[in-house]
């Protein structure tokens, strides 16, 4: 996890290790369900034109931040948590944001 985070830090971003290495096969199954599902929804999204802030009403982001949490934690000594009010990223080269809802 030093890795990771120390790749978090400098490029803010990192390999995370597979499914199969976080979890038991039910875990790496339901892993793969939920990113399917995720990636149809975006690819869908973006088609129709929709925000993607919409896909927040289902479950599936929810439960993959729900099952990423504890390695989340332990790469950032802190936790994971999706705001339905999050509008926009504004990203810079060290820090990225989230502006909230008026």
């Amino acid at each position: 996890m030093a890795a990771c985070r120390n790749s978090l830090i400098r490029r803010g971003y990192c390999r995370i290790p597979p499914a199969e290495a976080l979890w038991d096969a039910a875990g790496a199954a339901e892993h793969a369900r939920l990113v399917r599902a995720l990636a149809h929804a975006v690819t869908r999204a973006a088609d129709l034109g929709w925000p993607l802030a919409l896909l927040l009403v289902f479950d599936e982001p929810w439960r993959t931040a729900r099952k990423y949490d504890r390695l989340l934690q332990r790469m950032s000594y802190g936790r994971l948590e999706l705001s339905p009010c999050a509008q926009a990223l504004a990203v810079g080269a060290r820090t990225a944001t989230a502006r909230p809802c008026p």
